[in-house]
């Protein structure tokens, strides 16, 4: 049965070997998003749709259902021993995960030692929220904290960018880029009748003293979109008549697995980058944002007296 046809459990019970040998092939250790990634890249038994697909949330945003999926996942890996967390949002191989035979993987085993733990973690959740007066969801379809935190800032800024006009667009592209380290050329892809099928162009210099040739395309599409390898193949094309070495390609929407493979394995290598990771560069850079400083309470103040 397809993935997306199974149920929650049964989606868990797909994806717990997957992650265990996605994290054996990165090495032992990878961030959440890295692993997400990997997952919408290089595993076809998930379809792209799945991952990307979002649904409207209580708090008027969206959220992405995978999520739930996902996260369970690690948590049950988590408390069957099987991974950790040395830091925020990373997830690490113990010695059973990189010991661990996946074809051998025996599922039942992992719920036979997270399943206590999961009701113990719910009777004290139901408790604390039976004391304030909130009803309190199954656990099922709680989503893991470091995801469920969704900050408002970066969904204004995700809306932002769609309403933005396509040349302040290809601006703030270039503005982004040049945080990056590219000096930007301030004659070429900048025209607005189109400059050679580009939306930008500039100079990066590796080593002290070698300067390599960046073309750049921005796409303003809605999210829910994906740029295939027919944009792709037309920004190779527009990088080759500007005599660029290799490109950098931006979207709001994101990029097909076909897309991403061709952008990699092309004679010309293009760095992609989709929505999700135009808000990490801006939060990254600061650009035209303004820190604001906030607090959450530690364990100590929430623990039972």
């Amino acid at each position: 049965m397809k993935f997306e046809h199974l149920k929650r459990n049964e989606q868990e019970k797909m994806l717990m070997p997957i992650l265990i040998k996605l994290l054996q092939n990165l090495g032992g250790k990878a961030s959440r998003k890295e692993l997400k990634h990997e997952i919408k890249t290089s595993v076809h038994e998930i379809p792209e749709s799945v991952i990307d697909e979002t649904r409207p949330a209580k708090n008027g945003g969206l959220y992405h259902p995978f999520n739930f999926v996902f996260n369970f996942s690690i948590i049950n890996l988590e408390m069957a021993g099987f991974v950790t967390f040395p830091e925020r949002g990373v997830v690490a191989l113990t010695e059973k995960g990189r010991m661990c035979q996946v074809e051998r993987l025996d599922i039942e085993e992992i719920y036979t030692l997270s399943r206590p733990q999961w009701e113990k973690r719910s009777a004290k959740r139901k408790k604390h929220f039976s004391e304030v007066s909130i009803e309190e969801p199954e656990y099922e379809n709680i989503e893991d904290e470091d995801e469920a935190a969704v900050e408002s800032w970066k969904l204004q800024l995700k809306q932002a960018l769609l309403n933005m006009k396509p040349g302040k667009f290809e601006m703030f592209c270039r503005a982004l880029v040049k945080k990056m380290g590219v000096d930007i050329d301030e004659t070429k892809g900048i025209s607005a009748t189109r400059d050679g099928g580009i939306d930008g162009y500039g100079y990066i210099v590796s080593d002290d003293f070698r300067t390599s040739r960046v073309a750049i395309q921005a796409k303003r599409w809605q999210d829910k979109q994906r740029i295939g390898t027919p944009e792709i193949d037309k920004f190779t094309g527009a990088m080759v008549n500007n005599n660029a070495e290799f490109g950098i390609f931006i979207t709001t929407a994101s990029f097909s697995r076909d897309a991403e493979k061709y952008a990699r394995e092309g004679k010309y290598p293009i760095t992609l980058i989709d929505g999700d990771r135009i808000i990490e560069l801006v939060e990254k850079y600061k650009l035209y944002i303004t820190p604001v400083t906030t607090y959450q309470l530690d364990g100590f103040y929430l623990e039972e007296n």
